[in-house]
């Protein structure tokens, strides 16, 4: 959690402002995942820092989503598929 921390201040991923008087922070909680290379050997520990989605309000406490991103596998049959 520290190296997530650490990075995402470096990254300047937020900024701190004042809450507003007649808004309630969001909470926030942390997800880890551990990668296992295919012989069962580790590989990495991942941390993630994700905010508490079903407390929020479309137009209230965000504008825009995320996303998905497509994963190279996926690419690779859809280029296949398409040749």
């Amino acid at each position: 959690m520290k190296d997530e921390m650490h990075a995402l201040i470096q990254n300047q991923t937020w900024q701190l402002i004042s809450l507003p008087i007649d808004k309630k922070p969001i909470g926030c909680h942390w997800v880890f995942t551990i990668t296992i290379h295919p012989d069962d050997t580790l590989d990495r520990l991942k941390t993630w820092l994700v905010v508490k989605r079903y407390i929020q309000t479309y137009g209230v406490n965000y504008d825009d989503t995320f996303s998905p991103v497509a994963k190279t596998p996926f690419v690779h049959v859809l280029i296949s598929l398409a040749a």
